[in-house]
């Protein structure tokens, strides 16, 4: 059957899961994800990416399927970060800036932009 290792495996992947399920459902809620990185999401995609394929080499389900299943959850979060960065947010006017500076936000113009006085 299943040892104690195996279901405290599949209890610690389920609960990854559940998080990173609950994000995707929070931003899709919000339709924003300004509060979340992109150094943050690449690292936890590289981390779940080493994970994945540490419990495929060690021939351990709980571990590849837990982090296989929320590394694509993290995917799906990258994409819902660019999507409302992109649609939903209009920081910057695309015809004064390339793309790449879009995603660097600096708060200052973000305060003048929207006459925010703290």
């Amino acid at each position: 059957m299943f040892s104690n290792d195996s279901i405290s495996g599949w209890i610690g992947s389920s609960i990854f899961i559940v998080a990173q399920l609950y994000q995707v459902y929070h931003v899709y809620n919000r339709k924003r994800a300004d509060d979340v990185s992109y150094p943050l999401i690449f690292f936890i995609l590289i981390g779940n990416a080493m994970y994945t394929y540490f419990g495929f080499i060690d021939d351990s389900l709980s571990i590849f399927v837990g982090n296989l299943v929320t590394f694509i959850l993290i995917l799906i979060q990258l994409c819902q970060k660019y999507y409302y960065h992109k649609y939903s947010h209009n920081y910057y006017d695309n015809s004064s800036n390339s793309s790449l500076q879009s995603y660097f936000v600096d708060i200052d113009e973000i305060q003048t932009r929207n006459h925010y006085h703290a």
